[in-house]
């Protein structure tokens, strides 16, 4: 760091130093070598350039890696090392549904729709063909669909695309006027999807500067691409991800480390619900159809190497979430699904993943919804789930990037879990959870759980007014800042219905921070990117967000509460190639944009 900063007289003693303690290091004597020629020191620096040139044609020393971490111990920055400590005192929040004056859509389900609605979600209606025969609904109809956060136009604000926006199966656009409210451009940005959605992904896979959109259906995947005038093109045909039945879950990642967003495709078989109201069971016989990684070519176009790979998966799946598990620099995919356990897929940074089990215990059920977070300050990243089976929720340690050990919840108790999303709702710094799910007799509920810090997490669900809060078959939850206030507001979607929109207020009083991380050349909405942010003792380890959760993705910028602390000490920035930024003394209140090293406010 003291090289980038040009402080060469510190960073040439900071290399001396990495010798005396290892005379094989090659890495040291490089960078000595380049700190030696800036301060015009030529005859220095050619010596330890032939030191470093000797030590890697023999062999000595390991071949010199510019990724974070891998050149050995005396790489890594010494980081200061404190006990867990509690949260401090909760602040007063609440959550005021605001939907009706939002421009979303708010409406009553009418008669009509109601009874078709019906049909749709409870397992013991049946719907009617054209010839008026009835019929089961299906999985993908009870399923449901989700939602995603992304700013279409390049505003600066958080736009919203719902799978299912008025609860007939027809999706819509709706841009963020940036006064608190919302307008319908579904048809001005020619976003023509038609179909029983399910779930979308944001990534801007052709590196054009502009996110797009993948949405799957109970027909495969559509691909559309933001033109930069305001306008999408479907260009599913075009790219060739073909990828015929049930598709659930998708998220854009980038996981062979060339700069270009790939994408990965989760599928479900589907099947007729008799009674959905209840427990459903997945039929015994049904072969799972496998998943799909398709790789982004760099020239518009995909090609499927699930084989080589080995990501596939053995169970029907739902959701996934990319994520470094085990702080390797290389993503990591977490599948849920209709098995005993969700599927890890380690990046084994050879083009290929492999399956392991690290899990602790017994999962309480399938897995519906998955999460990514470090809620403990440790620098590791844990994982957080929903259960098509009681209590609904669970959250899981991450024992440095070896097992997940599960972490005690005084759980809903609910049937089952939908969607689930990370959100430090009173911005004191410790990253909360919020879900969604139903009840036994079908009701549907909102929890909240505060993160405590070494106190544990506590319900915080009727101390801010979402109790009160009433949900018809919800399915997807999204944290996000609509109003650009500083406090993450929610958003939740629900099955044959209507969104509803939740804003936060008072989440502001503590001090908060939002980062929009954008690659200079590729990688251009920061997929993958990790922050470690840290302000007074706490350190916070954060990911710019992919498609997670149930069904849907929140924004790309990467939100942090502060709480008393008027700001960051220290943004620590790792891009996936391994390139490291950091950022001193950012104060808190700004929203940070970090284009490629180069930053930012606003």
């Amino acid at each position: 760091m003291a090289e980038e900063a040009q402080h060469y007289d510190e960073a040439a003693t900071a290399f001396e130093n990495a010798i005396s303690l290892d005379t094989s290091h090659a890495s040291a004597e490089y960078g000595l070598s380049q700190a030696e020629e800036h301060r015009g020191d030529d005859a220095g620096a050619k010596a330890h350039l032939a030191r470093f040139e000797h030590l890697s044609a023999s062999k000595f020393a390991k071949p010199v890696r510019f990724v974070y971490g891998e050149q050995g111990k005396y790489s890594l920055a010494q980081e200061m090392e404190v006990p867990p400590r509690a949260a401090p005192s909760p602040i007063p929040v609440r959550f005021v549904d605001v939907t009706q004056s939002s421009g979303l859509p708010w409406r009553a389900v009418p008669a009509v729709t109601a009874h078709h609605a019906a049909a749709r979600v409870n397992g013991s209606a049946t719907r009617a063909d054209s010839e008026g025969r009835g019929e089961k609904p299906t999985l993908a109809e009870f399923l449901g669909s989700g939602a995603c956060v992304l700013d279409y136009d390049g505003d600066g604000r958080p736009d919203v695309f719902l799978v299912d926006a008025d609860g007939e199966g027809h999706s819509a656009l709706y841009r963020n006027t940036g006064k608190g409210g919302f307008v319908n451009v579904t048809k001005a940005a020619k976003l023509e999807f038609h179909g029983t959605g399910t779930g979308c992904a944001v990534g801007d896979y052709d590196n054009d500067g502009h996110p797009d959109l993948a949405i799957s259906s109970e027909n495969g995947v559509a691909l559309y691409h933001n033109q930069g005038d305001g306008t999408f093109a479907d260009v599913t045909d075009a790219a060739g991800v073909h990828t015929p039945g049930l598709v659930l879950g998708l998220t854009f990642v980038d996981y062979d480390g060339d700069g270009n967003l790939d994408l990965y495709v989760t599928r479900f078989n589907d099947f007729p619900l008799d009674h959905a109201e209840e427990p459903f069971q997945f039929p015994d016989d049904a072969s799972p159809p496998g998943n799909v990684l398709w790789r982004n070519q760099g020239d518009g176009t995909f090609v499927d190497v699930t084989g080589e790979t080995g990501v596939a998966g053995n169970a029907p799946s739902v959701g996934v979430v990319g994520t470094d598990v085990n702080n390797d620099r290389a993503v990591d995919l977490v599948l849920t699904g209709w098995q005993k356990f969700p599927t890890l897929l380690l990046n084994s940074r050879d083009g290929s993943f492999r399956a392991v089990n690290p899990w602790a215990i017994s999962m309480p059920g399938p897995t519906a919804g998955v999460i990514a977070l470090d809620f403990s300050h440790d620098g590791w990243i844990d994982l957080s789930f929903t259960h098509w089976a009681s209590p609904g929720i669970s959250l899981w340690r991450n024992v440095v990037g070896r097992s997940f050990q599960r972490v005690p919840l005084v759980g809903p108790g609910w049937m089952r879990g939908w969607g689930i999303a990370p959100i430090d709702y009173d911005n004191d710094g410790w990253t909360d959870l919020v879900a969604v799910g139903e009840t036994f007799s079908g009701e549907g509920r909102i929890v909240l759980f505060r993160n405590g810090g070494s106190g544990g997490f506590k319900d915080a669900t009727h101390d801010t007014g979402l109790d009160k809060v009433i949900l018809h078959h919800p399915r997807s939850i999204l944290a996000f800042d609509f109003d650009g206030d500083g406090a993450e507001d929610l958003l939740i979607t629900q099955n044959a219905g209507p969104p509803v929109l939740l804003k936060n207020m008072g989440g502001n009083k503590n001090h908060w921070l939002e980062l929009r991380v954008t690659g200079g050349v590729d990688n251009r909405l920061g997929g993958g990117v990790r922050v470690d942010l840290f302000a007074g003792a706490e350190r916070q380890t954060l990911e710019a967000s992919s498609a997670s959760g149930y069904l849907g993705q929140g924004p790309a910028e990467i939100s942090a509460g502060l709480g008393t602390e008027g700001g960051a000490d220290v943004l620590r920035i790792l891009w996936p190639n391994g390139t490291v930024e950091d950022q001193i003394k950012v104060p808190s209140g700004e929203r940070r944009v970090t284009a490629g090293g180069h930053s930012t406010s606003k």
